[in-house]
């Protein structure tokens, strides 16, 4: 309701025709307010968010990498196709399980 509209009005060139900067300090005067946009610094934030964008996702890459042949390392490892051991028996005979009353002799019937 109240916003101001803009309009691009001039642009202001510190150097000549031959890129020769004049250094020093410029002053505006206006009989109304000026908005003054400064290209160079929204040209290095926009730089800066693609290259932060770009990093990330190298990064995240690299973690995908490593993360993938960490995976791979681990199943070589961990699954390098034995068979699994067998229990052997203990001399003397095992008990298994706890005796479920009466006497029970081995190698007969209860």
């Amino acid at each position: 309701a109240g916003d101001t509209e803009l309009h691009l009005a001039a642009h202001i060139v510190t150097d000549d025709y031959n890129d020769n900067v004049a250094p020093g300090e410029y002053r505006l005067t206006s009989s109304t307010k000026v908005w003054a946009l400064d290209w160079c610094s929204e040209i290095e934030e926009y730089v800066n968010g693609i290259l932060g964008a770009l990093g990330l996702f190298v990064a995240a890459i690299i973690l995908f990498i490593v993360s993938s042949i960490v995976c791979c390392i681990a199943c070589c490892v961990a699954c390098n196709n034995q068979q699994p051991r067998q229990p052997q028996a203990q001399p003397g005979g095992m008990v298994v399980g706890q005796p479920v009353g009466g006497n029970v002799v081995m190698g007969q019937p209860a």
